[in-house]
């Protein structure tokens, strides 16, 4: 086997994949080198879980909403790490799929909406049943202002996901700036019990109910935010 084979493991021991140096770059070294080392399979194996946990971690992200959100060298991490990984598992629809709602995420924060949409359709198309690439589609169509788009692609991502609390969030706060208090007050209490440790839906929540007059539901509901995270 070629020295590069510890080297590689080496890398992935230390959680070093992408980085100059990592466990990837080594792995192509290894490829162009030697491409029939007997340890080849094991290492691309290997190279296959290490590439999906990391692009996989931006999309669970994603889903959980009241986690802390990734920056965009994470975003371009996750990119980068399925499209590696469709170099591994050449025609798989769903590392596909994946792959090109990650690069549509890097194009947003990016701002380069238009960009952004082509590619979350053409993931829809492949995977029409996950709710990920509506919901992006949704915020893609905000930043254009088809706000009827918007809500549509909003509402299609609670349809297939009735447990996901982010795209309750996002019609509550396109109901809300156009003073449809009640629809917002139900889009952020569903979004609230989704996901509890939403805080952005909890604040909104309370806001929602002051801006109705209604003080004690407010003041509830404020007093709640407050003990959760003081």
């Amino acid at each position: 086997s070629s020295p590069l084979v510890d080297q590689i493991r080496e890398a992935i021991e230390k959680g070093k994949v992408l980085e100059p140096g990592g466990a990837w770059p080594l792995y192509q070294q290894l490829t162009r080198e030697t491409p029939n080392d007997p340890q080849r399979v094991s290492l691309e194996i290997a190279m296959i879980d290490e590439l999906d946990e990391i692009g996989q971690k931006s999309v669970n992200n994603y889903v959980k909403t009241s986690a802390a959100p990734f920056n965009a060298v994470q975003l371009r991490q996750a990119s980068e790490a399925y499209a590696n990984l469709k170099t591994l598992k050449p025609g798989d629809a769903q590392v596909e799929a994946k792959s090109l709602f990650s690069a549509a995420r890097v194009r947003l924060a990016e701002g380069k909406v238009k960009e952004a949409i082509a590619l979350l359709e053409r993931s829809m198309a492949i995977d029409p049943k996950t709710a990920c690439p509506y919901n992006a589609l949704g915020v893609a169509y905000e930043k254009t202002n088809d706000i009827e788009k918007a809500l549509n692609f909003y509402k299609r991502a609670a349809q297939l996901s009735p447990g996901w609390s982010l795209p309750h969030y996002r019609l509550g706060l396109q109901y809300f700036a156009r003073n449809k208090a009640k629809e917002a007050q139900r889009e952020f209490d569903i979004a609230k019990e989704l996901d509890p440790q939403f805080l952005q839906a909890r604040w909104w929540n309370a806001h929602t109910y002051s801006q109705q007059g209604r003080y004690a539901e407010a003041e509830r509901e404020a007093k709640e935010l407050i003990a959760l995270a003081p």
